[in-house]
């Protein structure tokens, strides 16, 4: 059996991951974004939350879900950043302004960085 504390190590990125990408959804949520495909993007974080709870209750034994979910989320990665590029490099509007960008958006973009190396660190351990 694997180390229990790199397990448990394993549930607390996990779990932060889950509360960021929970609180990311309340903020959209409370600045009024919202559309028919807006709850489509949060289907694998709630996949994810599944897989933790599956994983906790079977004593660290049954990780299949949650390797899916972390595999998921490493490929989707790459688009992801296409993702980043196109929103910084984009122009607002009618007038060809460039958007401004915020600490914010490269707070977050690296805090997306970070979950995902922490998620490929994860499955390498599981």
């Amino acid at each position: 059996m694997k180390n229990q504390k790199l397990l448990t190590a394993v549930i607390v990125i996990m779990a932060a991951n889950f509360l960021w990408q929970f609180y990311n959804v309340a903020i959209a949520v409370y600045s009024g974004y919202f559309d028919p495909f807006f709850l489509i993007r949060y289907i694998p974080t709630l996949i994810g939350v599944v897989a933790i709870i599956l994983f906790v209750t079977s004593k660290f034994r049954k990780s299949g879900l949650l390797r899916f979910y972390m595999g998921t989320i490493l490929f989707a990665y790459p688009f992801t950043v296409g993702l980043y590029i196109s929103f910084f490099t984009r122009t607002n509007g009618f007038i060809e302004q460039a958007i401004t960008l915020n600490a914010m958006h490269y707070v977050w973009m690296a805090i997306g960085f970070v979950f995902t190396a922490a998620n490929a660190v994860c499955l390498s351990i599981l």
